[in-house]
């Protein structure tokens, strides 16, 4: 057999297989032009928003950003301040509710650092009574 008749053939199988699979030559041609466009409008740096910089300037405002230590704080003191930290960072204020305080920070890593809810809401008392200033 010559070269193009084989070369007929061996798309004519091509084209087959992809017909009994459901494939379209249209529908993969589809799906390269949109992984293309895809890829092209990512940017490779996230663009900032003023958001975001109002933000970083309100954290940086309450102080840095407390980390909770492997095996938890040692003292409750330091513990307190975290979580203070992470309420200010929320900007929790007389109107906010217990419940409130609880349903947005519960997936916070600070939430964990202090161990019990009683603690949490004595911290919890003091920023919306404005006792923690110096915190």
């Amino acid at each position: 057999m010559s070269g193009s008749i084989l070369n007929l053939l061996t798309s004519n199988r091509e084209g087959q297989r992809r017909i009994l699979a459901g494939e379209d030559e249209e529908e993969d041609k589809d799906r390269a032009v949109a992984l293309r466009d895809r890829s092209r409008s990512r940017s490779p740096t996230p663009e900032k928003d003023e958001d975001d910089d109002l933000e970083e300037q309100d954290d940086l405002a309450i102080g840095p950003t407390p980390v909770v230590p492997p095996g938890g704080y040692t003292n409750v003191r330091d513990a307190e301040e975290a979580f203070i930290w992470l309420l200010k960072k929320i900007k929790v204020d007389e109107t906010w509710s217990w419940d409130k305080v609880m349903r947005t920070i519960i997936m916070e890593p600070l939430y964990k650092a202090l161990n019990t809810s009683a603690e949490k809401k004595n911290a919890y008392q003091k920023v919306s009574n404005g006792d923690s200033i110096g915190c």
